[in-house]
């Protein structure tokens, strides 16, 4: 069992492979950044990005974490985010790229992306449409992009989702560490919370579910009334 030192670490101010990476935004910190060819990178909080720009290609590699980007046009470099997926080239100015467990999502705003994974199956995105790809699997998801985007405005937006994947997401938002139980986590959620104030989020979420959430120093406990 990890005692406190060591679950203190697990949620320091910057992610911790933050040291081996070109760019990265802290717990809490949405982060602009302007690139060397004149795109802008929005970092959601605790995102980790490498920049390898060459004269022939640009490339991004998106460890971890969440991002949107408004590409520069350059027709003799191509831009791609690389997820442990993936490929997502743009084939228009802006598109947003996540990591999630096993697999990675794409939203575009504007034009389109064509997306490669790892088995090389291929398609492409349009604007409006998201989709999950995995290293063997493709999985368009329809009109989703306003939820999937919400983060860009400080807003967890939620349809029929598991508790689990609500607290997932309010993590990098949060000093300390959140638990959830495992039956709490299977509880479905809806509604719309507010990633810069995750202690009101919480309390929210404790008035429509049949859950407890229990602060002891900077461990939170969710589970089961």
């Amino acid at each position: 069992m990890l005692g406190l030192p060591a679950l203190l670490t697990v949620q320091r101010r910057m992610p911790l492979d933050a040291v081996f990476s070109d760019h990265y935004s802290g717990t809490g910190e949405r982060r602009r950044i302007q690139l060397a060819d004149g795109s802008v990178l929005l970092l959601n909080a605790r995102t980790t990005v490498e920049v390898a720009f060459s004269a022939e290609a640009r490339v991004i590699h998106l460890r971890h974490g969440e991002l949107n980007i408004q590409v520069a046009r350059d027709p003799h470099r191509p831009l791609e985010v690389v997820t442990a997926q993936g490929r997502v080239r743009a084939l228009g100015t802006r598109f947003s790229v996540a990591t999630l467990d096993q697999r990675s999502a794409v939203s575009v705003q504007q034009h389109s992306v064509q997306v490669r994974n790892r088995a090389g199956q291929s398609i492409v995105v349009d604007s409006g449409q998201t989709l999950r790809f995995a290293d063997d699997a493709l999985s368009p998801l329809g009109n989703e992009q306003g939820r999937l985007d919400a983060w860009m405005e400080g807003r967890l937006e939620v349809d029929d989702a598991s508790l689990g994947s609500v607290i997932d997401a309010l993590r990098p938002y949060r000093y300390g560490v959140l638990r959830v139980s495992p039956a709490a986590a299977q509880l479905r959620v809806f509604g719309v919370f507010p990633l810069d104030d995750s202690d009101r989020a919480l309390q929210s979420l404790a008035q429509v579910l049949p859950i407890s959430v229990e602060a002891f120093g900077p461990i939170t406990l969710i589970d089961l009334r």
